[in-house]
């Protein structure tokens, strides 16, 4: 996908789009959204598909892949949810806050450098 944009930029139009969550806003463009969101559902297929098993034509890495998680799978279901879920919700702060959170000014010249 990268190799089509990187082939048609200048000659088609990829049109700026806002992403809003609360007050914070994210610039993007339409072509970096639909590669996100492609790259984020082969994610989650690789994962559903390692975790339920579904994964025996696969290449080696991905069915040793598929036992390491099954195995992982297996220990964290001895966690009592007490823990389990406040530990989730932690780790789901700290991720909101790190895409939330205001950027430093240089970080802010490298990403206008490459738009």
């Amino acid at each position: 996908m990268a190799f089509v944009v990187s082939r048609l930029r200048g000659r088609v139009r990829d049109p700026r789009l806002t992403l809003r969550l609360g007050a914070h806003a994210k610039r993007t463009t339409a072509s970096r959204l639909a590669g996100s969101i492609l790259f984020a559902g082969f994610g989650v297929l690789f994962v559903v598909l390692a975790l339920t098993g579904n994964a025996d034509t696969a290449p080696g890495f991905q069915q040793t892949l598929t036992r390491w998680m099954s195995h992982v799978a297996t220990r964290l279901d001895d966690i009592p949810n007490a823990v389990a879920w406040p530990a989730l919700a932690a780790v789901a702060v700290v991720l909101v806050f790190l895409v939330v959170r205001p950027r430093r000014q240089e970080e802010r010249h490298e990403q206008e450098a490459l738009d």
